[in-house]
């Protein structure tokens, strides 16, 4: 009975593992980082009530991130800050 346990928790274990990994690589894909700057725009813009527009995030094996294209407005529209790469 409790191998058969140690047997269920190790494949719970290896599935789970699996599944962040494959997580992980998605997010190196460019199309899957477009979406995640499109989402995370819509997002801070939403949040903040001004516009905000991230053309792109990259995303690296090592883990850092860069946000290309950042722009934001100001809740008079004009332009608070924008900035070609922000990593």
């Amino acid at each position: 009975m409790a191998r058969r346990i140690l047997r269920w928790l190790g494949r719970a274990a290896l599935i789970i593992f699996s599944l962040v990994m494959i997580l992980a690589g998605l997010l190196l894909l460019p199309a899957v980082q477009s979406a995640v700057a499109s989402w995370l725009a819509s997002w801070a813009s939403d949040r903040l009530g001004v516009e905000v527009r991230i053309s792109q995030v990259a995303i690296t094996l090592d883990g850092s991130v860069a946000l290309r294209e950042l722009y934001v407005e100001d809740l008079r529209g004009d332009t608070l800050f924008g900035c070609p790469i922000w990593s």
